[in-house]
């Protein structure tokens, strides 16, 4: 039952957007022309619709296809907007942007493990390793 629902759908749902396309396309104008109702401008239409019926088909052919390419496009745009957003390790990100520091005190460039960079602070060295790595204060010049 449900297998034999879905062609009937998708029928019904090509029928409106048919009878949807063609309303607001030659029915509304119809009615605007001649200052009548909807039934009155459909059966005109519809007069019309038989009497040149090839070129009613090359319009609703061209329309689909056009419409069919304008949603391909879409749906590139938005999939590549898309992909664009999306933060990879080796590309530089929004939050790397965010996570801009200055430069003192000094801090580490980590990236967690979601992938979010952030900048950690780095520990001061010790004051005697600083003192360790300065030359002598008392040493004496081996010049004569």
């Amino acid at each position: 039952m449900f297998l034999v629902g879905i062609p009937v759908v998708f029928l019904i749902g090509v029928l409106y957007a048919l009878v949807s396309g063609l309303t607001t396309v030659f029915v509304v104008l119809l009615m605007i022309q001649t200052d009548s109702g909807v039934l009155a401008a459909w059966r005109r239409l519809w007069g019309s619709i038989k009497a040149a019926w090839k070129q009613y088909l090359a319009y609703v052919v061209i329309a689909l296809l056009l419409t069919v390419a304008a949603g391909i496009i879409a749906s590139i745009a938005v999939s590549h907007t898309s992909i664009g957003n999306l933060r990879f390790p080796s590309s530089r990100t929004w939050s790397d942007d965010l996570a801009r520091r200055p430069p003192w005190p000094v801090y580490k460039r980590r990236r967690h493990p979601t992938g979010i960079v952030y900048w950690k602070p780095m520990r001061p060295e010790p004051v005697s390793r600083i003192v360790s790595l300065a030359p002598p204060l008392n040493s004496r010049s081996t010049s004569s």
